[in-house]
Order: C-alpha cells, then sequence, then structure tokens
C-alpha cells in the first residue's frame, strides 16, 4: 500500500508497504494519506501516534498518551513503526491538509470515511 506522511514543517515523505523512517522524520507528523481499496484514499490525522500495523498493512491514529497507545497495542508484533504527532495552528494544519486532500499521487475519495469530516 502506498502512503505519504505530512509534517509540519511542510515536508513530505513517500513510501509503500511498511515503512522504514529515519528517527529523524518520526515526530511532528500533521497527516498521513495512504490508499484504501474500498474509498480511494485515507487521511488519517489528529492523532498523538500513528502505528504501522503489519497484519492491517495500514497506518492507523492512536489518541491519548503514551500508555493509552500502549494498551492499544497488545500485540506489539504487529507493530513495525511508530510516529508522534504534535500540534499547530489550525490555519497552518488547514493548508497540509488540502494538499493531502488533493494529493494527485492518490486515487480521488469515493466516499467519507467516520473520521474524515473537518473539525471546526
Amino acid at each position: 500500500m502506498k502512503w505519504r506522511v505530512y509534517y509540519a514543517d511542510g515536508e513530505a515523505l513517500d513510501g509503500e508497504g511498511a515503512p522504514d523512517i529515519p528517527l529523524g522524520r518520526c515526530f511532528q507528523v500533521q497527516i498521513i494519506v495512504q490508499e484504501d481499496r474500498d474509498h480511494g484514499r485515507q487521511l488519517v490525522h489528529f492523532a498523538d501516534y500513528y502505528l504501522w500495523r503489519l497484519d492491517l498493512g495500514r497506518w492507523i491514529g492512536v489518541q491519548g498518551d503514551l500508555s493509552a497507545m500502549m494498551a492499544l497495542t497488545t500485540d506489539a508484533k504487529q507493530i513495525s513503526c511508530v510516529l508522534w504527532g504534535s500540534m499547530m495552528a489550525p490555519y497552518d494544519w488547514a493548508k497540509i491538509q488540502q494538499k493531502a486532500n488533493s494529493d494527485p499521487g492518490f486515487p480521488e475519495k469515493t466516499a467519507q470515511r467516520k473520521f474524515d469530516a473537518v473539525r471546526r
């Protein structure tokens, strides 16, 4: 599965399949866009942590402190990468979201998922 990580500094990192992300790029994640066979593309955002699940072959977002993240990861063998999210000004975040929503490297979105609505 193809994916792209968007960071607070405006940079992006591309990948396909299980990630191999340098330690210096594991922080300040804002949005991850990934292919979704049911909906074209999926944006994973509003998370404190982003986990690559080997069993799912995709990124998932986790909200809460580190102990909450650990409680949700009952099978650590299925996690190959953890990224950390960060807060930023809503206006700046909206610019990143616009890039992710219109990213030409991913299929068009064919339907909304539960957490895809823009929060105001």
